[in-house]
Formats: structure tokens, C-alpha cells, sequence
């Protein structure tokens, strides 16, 4: 289900306004989440060191009428990482 919500948002204590748009989709499934061991790798304290070495990531889509969505803007997957 689609919802289009609007916000304005103040900015500089008054001196701008801005107004947002969004939709909001209530159909979000879960794609992808590591097994929890890999995912807390190292416990409690590997969580405050760098590098940390645990999998800490997921993957949802959104379905708008049980269809992936399939969105003009998207951040996209690279194998490559970070450019």
C-alpha cells in the first residue's frame, strides 16, 4: 500500500522552509540477513575495535500490490565495493 506523506521542515531557525515528500510502503520483506554467528563474530568486544570483522548487513525489498518494486532511484549493489 502507497502512502504519500509531506513534512516541512524548518531550517536556519526560520530562514528557510522546506517541504519533503515521500511515500511510505507498508508491504517491507526481509531478502537477505547472515546467520547470527557470523553476524555477532567476535562478541561484545570486537563491537567497539576496528576493524571489525562481523557481518553486520541485510537486504529488504518493497512490494507494492505483492510486486517488487522497482524504483527510478535506487542505490545500487557493487561487487567492486566502494569506488
Amino acid at each position: 500500500t502507497l502512502f504519500i506523506d509531506s513534512q516541512v521542515v524548518t531550517l536556519w531557525q526560520g530562514g528557510r522552509y522546506h517541504l519533503y515528500r515521500y511515500r511510505k510502503y507498508t508491504d517491507v520483506r526481509l531478502v537477505f540477513a547472515p546467520e547470527k554467528s557470523i553476524a555477532f563474530f567476535g562478541g561484545d568486544t570486537d563491537n567497539f575495535e576496528y576493524p571489525r570483522w562481523n557481518f553486520d548487513c541485510c537486504f529488504f525489498r518493497i512490494y507494492d500490490k505483492d510486486q517488487p518494486l522497482h524504483p527510478e532511484h535506487y542505490l545500487r549493489w557493487s561487487r567492486q565495493g566502494a569506488s
